[in-house]
């Protein structure tokens, strides 16, 4: 993981050198690709290290299972996307950090009618979802989701030196 971690910095500076941009907060996603356990905190807590020291101001985004379980959170920002993308009841506030194969449950489940989910409409739901202003009031819960609204405030206050936006 050193050179990894070495490997990303420099390819970050190096953005930011190209882009004459100071570098504030730098956010690294992954997924866990496994449910929300004992497992996750280790993981993160390790990785959040390795960039920490070489960045400073670097923030690990650790999806529990995939990136997919948050999308579950914003049901009314998936039916505003797609009309006919539905999710069905037994999903609404649960914690999506729990279930397994949260991106099958899009595409089998939730646009069974209409246009099938795809990993590339990741982005659109998550657009919605912040301006519909349902990302800070999620419909069930999510570890790796609340950890990353938290860096996102801490990367505001620490780093970039104003508050966050509330509603």
């Amino acid at each position: 993981m050193p050179q990894r971690t070495s490997d990303l910095a420099r390819l970050v500076r190096a953005r930011a050198v190209a882009e004459e941009a100071e570098l504030a907060c730098v956010f690294v996603h992954e997924d866990l690709d496994s449910c929300d356990g004992a497992d996750y905190p280790v993981v993160h807590r390790r990785v959040q290290e390795a960039l920490r020291a070489e960045l400073g101001n670097a923030h690990y985004v650790l999806a529990v299972e995939e990136m997919e379980a948050w999308l579950l959170l914003f049901p009314d920002a998936l039916s505003e996307l797609v009309g006919a993308w539905k999710l069905p009841a037994k999903y609404r506030g649960k914690d999506t950090g729990r279930l397994a194969d949260p991106k099958g449950i899009l595409m089998r489940e939730v646009s069974k009618g209409g246009r099938r989910y795809r990993e590339s409409d990741a982005p659109a739901v998550l657009e919605k979802a912040v301006t519909l202003e349902l990302h800070r009031d999620p419909v069930g819960s999510n570890r790796s989701w609340t950890r990353f609204g938290a860096d996102i405030e801490t990367c505001c206050r620490d780093h970039l030196k104003q508050p966050t936006r509330r509603r």
